[in-house]
């Protein structure tokens, strides 16, 4: 668009890259973050190497992480259609959300904020991805040992996958869990593009998008490698001879006669990957990222109305049972993921105050 002034055509600059111009500072701290967890990420990468997944494990995730997209874009929908049927209740609802879209979904200022959210979880999950390869270089994964008698300490001696089994071991409850599990990521798809593209860059926003950074830069990257552990459903095999999960992981192989849970079948392929030559590890227990994200959402939730902070609540108590039952993880980093995401959200309202007011 142009304007002129005397004589001479001036072109406007788009107001949609005014927006994202000015997003740039006041999105300065939480891009600092950021970039640091990307750009040690690659320094990582380089001494360490960067190793290609092998052609099963890459097909394996592509196909996973195509549905989880479907999923995620079918469960916006969903939530959009649905609020708008029994909350605004418009006379015409198809012409409302046509309104919608136009006017509010594709505002300048929400696709901004949008653009800067999606640009600093792109840069975080890039550095992280690199960080997680390694953490069975860095650590050796030589804490397992450690958070087994911990669990058991923590559960009276018993192991906490054992009084589980007392309660879900049953086909029905068992494939339920396993499917919640799986659908856990189009959930976070949501909860990420519904953070990202506020229509406000508010203190809550600022909040989430910088505990998410602090997430996988501390939990996912420090404490994953400073702890470094492979979780209940590899510790028989890194060590040969111990049985104390055996009779839970057969548990979960014999739930029913024909069909394999999706649990065992992408611990099957990161096994596949981890002792595939060259190794691509994606292995990594301690502290569970799983709940560390969904202790993240159920913190959101809270802002909001009864049925949203419920259903939050859920989402945790399914997600950690999920992660002890399916032998992903010891209880003990379910806990510690929660203890440091709180002061993580803690810290991070500290400082979005500042930020934002």
């Amino acid at each position: 668009m142009a304007k002129t002034v005397g004589n001479i055509d001036v072109h406007e600059v788009p107001a949609i890259l005014v927006e994202i111009a000015r997003g740039f500072k006041s999105h300065g701290a939480l891009y600092v973050l950021a970039i640091f967890t990307a750009l040690s990420g690659q320094v990582v990468g380089y001494f360490y190497g960067r190793e290609s997944a092998n052609s099963y494990f890459r097909g394996f995730f592509t196909e996973n992480f195509l549905n989880s997209a479907i999923g995620a874009l079918g469960l916006f929908c969903a939530i959009f259609l649905l609020h708008s049927i029994f909350t605004t209740r418009p006379r015409k609802l198809w012409g409302h959300v046509t309104k919608t879209l136009r006017e509010n979904i594709f505002s300048h200022s929400r696709l901004a904020n949008g653009f800067h959210g999606v640009l600093l979880i792109a840069l975080t999950l890039g550095g992280y991805s690199f960080w997680k390869q390694q953490v069975a270089n860095i650590g050796g994964f030589a804490f397992d040992k450690a958070l087994v008698k911990i669990d058991l300490m923590l559960h009276g001696g018993a192991l906490p996958q054992e009084l589980l089994d007392r309660i879900i071991a049953f086909p029905v409850m068992a494939i339920f869990i396993d499917a919640f599990y799986i659908f856990w990521f189009p959930i976070q798809l949501v909860v990420i593009a519904s953070m990202s593209f506020q229509k406000i860059a508010s203190f809550h926003r600022y909040r989430y998008l910088l505990t998410f950074g602090l997430n996988y830069l501390v939990i996912g990257v420090i404490a994953a490698n400073l702890v470094s552990t492979a979780g209940p459903v590899y510790f028989e095999r890194l060590n040969p001879g111990s049985d104390i999960y055996a009779h839970h992981m057969a548990i979960l192989d014999q739930i029913t006669p024909s069909f394999q849970l999706h649990a065992t079948q992408w611990q099957d392929a990161l096994w596949a990957a981890y002792i595939s030559s060259p190794s691509y590890s994606y292995i990594s227990a301690f502290p569970s990222m799983h709940v560390a994200n969904a202790m993240l959402v159920f913190l959101i939730s809270l802002k909001y109305g009864l049925l949203i902070r419920i259903s939050g609540f859920l989402f945790l108590f399914l997600t950690l049972v999920g992660s002890i039952f399916l032998g992903w993880h010891y209880a003990a980093d379910g806990y510690a993921a929660i203890l440091i995401v709180l002061g993580e959200w803690w810290l991070a309202g500290k400082i979005a105050n500042k930020q934002v007011h």
